[in-house]
C-alpha cells in the first residue's frame, strides 16, 4: 500500500504509472492464471476417480492447505 501512495505522491506521470502496475499487475495475473490451470488440470485428472478415490484427494489438499496456512501464520508473528 505504502507503494502505491508513494508512486501518487512522487513521479506520478503517466508513463511511470503505468510501467508500476505493468511490473506488479502482470505477475499477480500470472501467478492467478497458473493457479487456475493447475485447479482445471486437477479436476481433470479426478474425471475418472471412484468417489473413495475423490474423497482422498480432498483430503489431501485440505491438510496441504492447512499447513501452508500455518507456515504462513508463523512467518507474520
Amino acid at each position: 500500500m505504502k507503494q502505491f501512495l508513494h508512486l501518487g505522491s512522487v513521479n506520478a506521470c503517466e508513463k511511470t504509472s503505468f510501467l508500476f502496475l505493468h511490473q506488479e499487475l502482470m505477475s499477480s495475473v500470472q501467478l492467478v492464471q497458473s493457479w487456475y490451470i493447475q485447479s482445471l488440470q486437477e479436476l481433470l485428472d479426478l474425471r475418472d476417480k471412484s468417489a473413495k478415490d475423490i474423497k482422498a484427494v480432498y483430503e489431501q489438499k485440505l491438510k496441504d492447505i492447512k499447513q501452508i496456512n500455518e507456515k504462513m501464520q508463523k512467518k507474520v508473528v
